[in-house]
């Protein structure tokens, strides 16, 4: 039953995952590309999945309700948003008190898959922001080869400074 924002999500191949993993949640698909949602609404329709609300996102507000989220995911988005610490900043609104932040990102330098290592972020760059962003890493997971996997949580004022 949880609610879920899957912020940057394309096509759907997460939201979709996580409707079926969540069928008594919500899923708000958000993405800044209006012919990315508009795949999503045609594949729900043609997978019968009415658990996904597809939100058209502005560059910096994905537009998620505020304080109803259980988990923010993001996947392969980070490195393309403008002002990151500002953007996830804002973004803890639209978490549960208790709500986590998951970001699944291509490891920086030279890899076989993914953007060149030019448009990748330098090693320490993202967690450097979402620190700064008021976020406390809460683990990071190995069960990627080309990609980052760390789970985060809104920092208390005293963990995170603000």
């Amino acid at each position: 039953d949880a609610v879920v924002g899957d912020l940057g999500c394309g096509p759907g191949v997460f939201a979709f995952a996580f409707a079926r993993a969540c069928p008594r949640g919500l899923v708000y698909a958000s993405d800044i590309e209006p012919a990315q949602l508009d795949r999503v609404r045609e594949d729900m329709r043609g997978q019968g999945i009415g658990n996904i609300v597809p939100v058209l996102a502005s560059a910096d507000d994905p537009h998620f309700p505020p304080g109803r989220l259980d988990l923010v995911f993001v996947a392969d988005t980070y490195h393309h948003l403008e002002d990151r610490v500002a953007y996830f900043e804002r973004l803890r609104s639209a978490l549960k008190p208790d709500g986590r932040l998951a970001v699944l990102e291509y490891k920086p330098g030279k890899i076989p898959v993914g953007p060149p290592p030019d448009h990748k972020l330098p090693a320490g760059v993202m967690q450097a922001e979402i620190e700064e962003a008021g976020y406390v890493l809460v683990d990071k997971l190995d069960t990627h080869l080309w990609h980052d996997f760390e789970i985060w949580r809104v920092g208390r004022a005293r963990e995170s400074g603000h």
